[in-house]
């Protein structure tokens, strides 16, 4: 890395390396957004930045961080872990103040990065190769991978589907998602009829998956991870197979309204399923509820934009804990502020009023607690959700964190 001399001056300093960690009084602070913004996975770059938006909104209308406004900056992986990497220089060579990202598509190519970076970073990446991870300056704001993946294992037994069909994206942060998903649900009755590999894009996977049907045991559901263009091929084959008649138990792609069009909301209604985590409530959610609507003028917002938000309240009231916007002060704050003991706070006015009075806070997330484990982890329930024929969301049933935690294995 090259080494810049270290200016320091009235209200401004450098950092050694190119991370710019402290700012004059009312300078703006830059939060950077890492993500697929373009490509097959750019929805979920979209709720990257939905939920950065809202929460920098949040802030900015209640004053800032110690006087500084937020603003963002946003740079695009396009999924994908070669690109990811010049995407990330060209972000740090902004001088982020902390970041959104990356995704589980593009994380074991950047993660190790962020410590000697000193950028905190707030991941939504979901793999598995973060669940007992020792970074000091990562943090995941939504549950892993692993425990969705135990919670979908889990609603099969309850539903006595136990005959599975698994079709997956070939892609890394699809395949990690089986050993976890298979090991709850073969140890709690569940028996893998097959597993059919996908590779995206493709314009048919009709030999595929008549091969996985003709096997000795007909499955009674499919568990299944694949981007909307890829499932609505998949959907169409299954179709002209005549077996698009069984419960698909999707992962959180499930939410997505593309997946469940290119089905058709009739049929989705019947078979689609997908995952969220726990239902959001309280005075904290209703608080991200305001805000988005300010921001985008409707309250239909996208499965994990709530824990992204969180993100960006968190990062601020680090700051404002720490009173400094160094990340090298601050990051130690993350947890001081969203984990017991404190006062519970669920909004960031209230929460800095708290902080300036000189008490110590455990903000309660638009999300959930947020209280991170040692591994900079939390961990919830999740919530299955249906489609209606309207195209609506609704949650079907819950998988509570202590059901969770006996598929987890």
């Amino acid at each position: 890395m090259r080494v810049r001399s270290v200016l320091v001056s009235t209200g401004f300093t450098l950092a050694v390396g190119l991370s710019m960690v402290a700012w004059g009084a009312g300078s703006p602070l830059k939060v950077a957004i890492l993500g697929p913004l373009s490509g097959q996975y750019a929805y979920v770059g979209n709720w990257m930045v939905d939920g950065v938006k809202a929460g920098v909104n949040e802030v900015n209308t209640n004053g800032g961080v110690m006087g500084h406004q937020l603003t963002t900056i946003e740079h695009d992986t396009a999924g994908d872990p070669v690109d990811a990497v010049p995407a990330w220089n060209r972000l740090y060579s902004q001088h982020p103040t902390f970041e959104i990202g990356p995704t589980a598509l593009t994380a074991e190519a950047i993660i190790a990065r962020y410590d000697s970076a000193k950028l905190p970073s707030f991941t939504v990446a979901g793999s598995d190769i973060l669940d007992h991870m020792s970074y000091k300056y990562v943090f995941r704001t939504v549950p892993g991978d692993s425990t969705m993946a135990a919670a979908m294992g889990a609603y099969a037994i309850d539903q006595h589907l136990t005959h599975a069909l698994i079709i997956f994206s070939s892609g890394v942060s699809s395949q990690t998602l089986i050993p976890p998903l298979k090991s709850g649900y073969l140890a709690h009755g569940g028996q893998i009829v097959g597993t059919v590999s996908i590779t995206p894009g493709q314009t048919s996977y009709l030999s595929a998956l008549q091969k996985a049907f003709n096997g000795p045991v007909q499955p009674d559901c499919i568990f299944m991870q694949l981007d909307p263009n890829t499932s609505a091929t998949v959907f169409k084959n299954l179709q002209e197979l005549d077996h698009l008649n069984i419960p698909i138990i999707d992962t959180d792609n499930g939410t997505n309204p593309e997946i469940a069009k290119s089905m058709g909301f009739a049929k989705a209604s019947q078979l689609l399923t997908g995952m969220t985590p726990t239902a959001p409530s309280g005075a904290s959610f209703q608080e991200f509820l305001k805000s988005y609507q300010q921001v985008f003028n409707t309250t239909n917002y996208h499965t994990f934009t709530p824990a992204i938000y969180d993100s960006v309240i968190i990062a601020s009231l680090a700051m404002d804990a720490a009173k400094s916007t160094d990340p090298s002060v601050w990051v130690s704050d993350v947890t001081t502020v969203s984990n017991p003991p404190g006062v519970a706070c669920s909004t960031y006015a209230e929460c800095v009023a708290d902080l300036n009075a000189g008490k110590q806070i455990d903000y309660q997330g638009a999300s959930g607690p947020e209280d991170f484990n040692q591994y900079h982890n939390v961990f919830a329930g999740w919530t299955v959700d249906k489609w209606t024929t309207a195209g609506k969301l609704e949650p079907a049933y819950k998988v509570p964190a202590a059901t969770i935690s006996s598929y987890a294995k």
